[in-house]
């Protein structure tokens, strides 16, 4: 009996450590899955004001991900719009040109698109000196620090850029 007994145990044991690994540790400890993450506190006020709806920060974001973002922060949390309501909203501001909505933000084109809607004293982006003069403006007011320019900017990317440009 007392052998059976051993024999529960660590067949208990052992089941509890498979579920354990096949769930990450979530099980035990949930708020770890995101502990101390660089973009934690720009996540937790972007998710308070509604300008994410979701905490996916290590996903890539599309430029039209960029532009809800960006019309629910230029709306202050309100903007209850779809992606074609953002590209309109983007395209009506010249924030954007509103293109290829599936391809990947990259960091060079959110801070343009930041500086097309914060800096007023100019037309809106233009192919002629716009995109160098937003990449300044970007690094200048701590926006982002310009590196990996044209890498694809993560969701906590595109967020901790608008956080950024909160003034």
């Amino acid at each position: 009996m007392e052998n059976m007994l051993k024999k529960i145990k660590k067949f208990m044991v052992v089941a509890a450590a498979a579920i354990m690994l096949s769930t990450g540790f979530a099980t035990v400890a949930p708020n770890e899955a995101h502990a101390a993450h660089w973009a934690d506190k720009q996540m937790k006020w972007a998710l308070s004001y509604g300008y994410v709806r979701a905490d996916l920060r290590d996903n890539y974001a599309t430029r039209q991900d960029a532009w809800l973002i960006m019309a629910r922060w230029a709306h202050q949390g309100y903007f209850m719009g779809s992606y074609e309501d953002a590209r309109k909203f983007v395209l009506n501001n010249r924030i954007s040109d509103g293109t290829r909505g599936t391809d990947w933000v990259t960091r060079n084109e959110m801070a343009a698109m930041i500086y097309n809607h914060t800096a007023r004293d100019h037309d809106g982006w233009t192919s002629h000196g716009g995109f160098e003069e937003a990449i300044k403006w970007g690094r200048f007011f701590g926006i982002y620090d310009g590196t990996r320019g044209n890498d694809a900017a993560t969701r906590a990317e595109v967020v901790t850029m608008l956080y950024n440009a909160r003034r």
